[in-house]
């Protein structure tokens, strides 16, 4: 996870928590709770629709959550839980790696070479590529189409009328 927002050092934690915190009033968290009940909803109806007796649910929640990431973060819908994704396949195999290196005992990951003598490694850089690239992507665009509000303007927002309501503008 890096110096993300959770694990980081407090005065790193102090910095990007000011930077987010605008977005943490009423009218924003209705905005997004709202979106998470359409993301919801969306899965809720495929489970429906399903032929199957059987549905595999940790899969359909790791769709659920990274729509809800993607739009909610991001002002992206990766649609995961409708179709399959290329970032689903790169997030998932990066998941996979990250549960593998949390339980394996010597971290060879980190010897010179691993990652393209390895293939497993070489994998997860080409999925931590791939992420990188996707994210630089949305990153830009969040850059480009920023506007700097105050407080106020924020909190008096109308949230069905942004186009781009994400955290990442933020």
């Amino acid at each position: 996870m890096g110096k993300g927002l959770i694990p980081a050092d407090i005065p790193t934690w102090k910095q990007r928590r000011r930077a987010i915190q605008p977005g943490f009033h009423q009218k924003y968290l209705q905005a997004m709770t709202t979106m998470f009940g359409e993301c919801a909803l969306v899965t809720a109806n495929k489970l429906e629709r399903s032929e199957s007796s059987i549905v595999n649910l940790e899969t359909e929640y790791y769709s659920l959550a990274l729509d809800i990431i993607g739009k909610g973060i991001f002002n992206f819908d990766f649609n995961c839980v409708e179709q399959e994704s290329p970032v689903i396949d790169s997030v998932y195999g990066v998941l996979k790696e990250c549960e593998h290196r949390s339980t394996f005992y010597l971290p060879y990951w980190n010897l010179p070479f691993a990652d393209t003598l390895v293939p497993r490694q070489r994998k997860f850089k080409e999925d931590m590529q791939y992420i990188n690239g996707q994210l630089d992507v949305l990153i830009d665009k969040a850059r480009n189409s920023q506007s700097l509000d105050d407080i106020e303007a924020l909190q008096a927002r109308n949230y069905d009328e942004v186009n781009d309501k994400s955290l990442l503008r933020f």
